[in-house]
């Protein structure tokens, strides 16, 4: 395991220790045997790193780091759920699409993709519009925009 996710734990972890001291200060844990206080303690610190992997793997799962260049053409896309960020002022949709890939060899290939794309762009991806991706070419079903080529897809 990586020093910086221990360091995301620990940074995590530091307002719920001073809140369950906080309580523990002001008398809240007498009401119940200390003990409890602990295990409930060791298993919020547990779950939050759980979450941090999770993120970290869904991040990752989301990057290809050996990426090789294609081209991707829409076959069928259809609109998932719509996701507000920062107070409604920023909407994005999941989009659900299966793509025929075609590399700088020409070798092509049927693949899906979901991706999280902001509202403004989302109506662009219809059958036959192309963009760049990137491919995994030890597994070629695993396909990513090309963040290089799409301002938006940062």
């Amino acid at each position: 395991m990586k020093k910086s996710t221990f360091i995301q734990i620990a940074l995590t972890s530091i307002p719920i220790i001073l809140v369950l001291l906080g309580f523990w200060a002001g008398g809240m844990f007498k009401m119940i045997n200390t003990g409890y206080a602990l295990v409930v303690l060791v298993i919020v610190l547990v779950v939050i790193f759980l979450v941090v992997l999770l993120c970290r793997k869904i991040a990752q799962s989301r990057t290809i780091t050996n990426g090789m260049p294609a081209t991707a053409m829409v076959i069928q896309c259809d609109k998932g759920s719509i996701i507000m960020i920062t107070g409604g002022v920023d909407k994005s949709y999941i989009l659900k699409m299966e793509v025929n890939v075609t590399n700088n060899n020409g070798e092509t290939w049927a693949a899906k993709m979901v991706e999280d794309i902001p509202a403004a762009q989302a109506d662009m991806f219809r059958a036959g519009y192309k963009f760049s991706v990137l491919y995994d070419p030890d597994n070629r079903k695993k396909i990513v925009f090309d963040k290089s080529q799409h301002s938006w897809a940062q």
